[in-house]
């Protein structure tokens, strides 16, 4: 009989434990939902059309907790609201070594890395992190983080970079004419939402746009062009 009481003590245990496990998939700092696992991070942006914003650091660290505090303060807030979702991800002491953050981030140091690492994680492709940024610059200065996030949403000032990639709109119909025969193309917004991605086979290239909205829109080729349109 004793036994049984203990097993069935130690059943409950591990019902709670598990319980307890899955309650802390996410977390509320500043009002801010924050994912602490990367799958579930990429799944939200996925089905929200958002990208990742990755804060790697330390719970304890003064300056990754400044961080999390500026980022649930306005004007940043509107902005990671509208255009990201939140991924925390702690760093381990004294390795460093959080393996699901290190698979990808290359662009760090091997070692002794400054934190906090704050990076932009496009979901809509291979998971390549941009906006690579490491060390306490944002704390106090909420301008630094504010032009951060807005490198990756706000793409009015973008210029055409490649002429020799020539793009139109003809009868509700996206045309591409570049050099490379085969990548990957994105179509945002003014404010860079994310219209439409996928891949172009063959140097010619038509692509459906009758559901594009009007106004500016940026394209954008894996190959490293990137030009402004106008679609009525």
């Amino acid at each position: 009989m004793r036994k049984v009481v203990v097993l069935i003590c130690a059943i409950i245990v591990m019902s709670s434990a598990a319980s307890a496990l899955k309650a802390q998939n996410d977390t509320i700092i500043e009002g801010m939902k924050w994912y602490l696992r990367k799958s579930e991070a990429l799944d939200s942006a996925r089905a929200q059309g958002k990208q990742v914003l990755l804060l790697w650091g330390r719970f304890t660290c003064r300056y990754s907790q400044a961080t999390e505090s500026n980022i649930g303060h306005e004007p940043i807030k509107s902005i990671v609201d509208e255009n990201y979702v939140l991924w925390l991800s702690e760093c381990d002491k004294y390795t460093q070594s959080t393996p699901e953050v290190r698979s990808f981030l290359v662009g760090l140091p091997t070692e002794n890395v400054l934190l906090p690492v704050l990076c932009v994680i496009d979901m809509f492709d291979e998971p390549t992190p941009y906006g690579l940024s490491w060390g306490p610059q944002y704390i106090g200065e909420s301008p630094l983080l504010l032009n951060l996030l807005n490198q990756y949403v706000d793409n009015d000032h973008i210029d055409v970079i490649d002429n020799s990639s020539k793009i139109s709109i003809s009868q509700g119909s996206l045309v591409i004419k570049s050099e490379a025969a085969n990548e990957v193309v994105s179509v945002y917004s003014v404010t860079g939402a994310l219209i439409d991605k996928f891949r172009k086979t063959g140097y010619d290239y038509v692509r459906d746009a009758s559901s594009y909205p009007s106004g500016v829109l940026i394209v954008t080729g894996s190959s490293g062009w990137t030009q402004k349109i106008f679609f009525q």
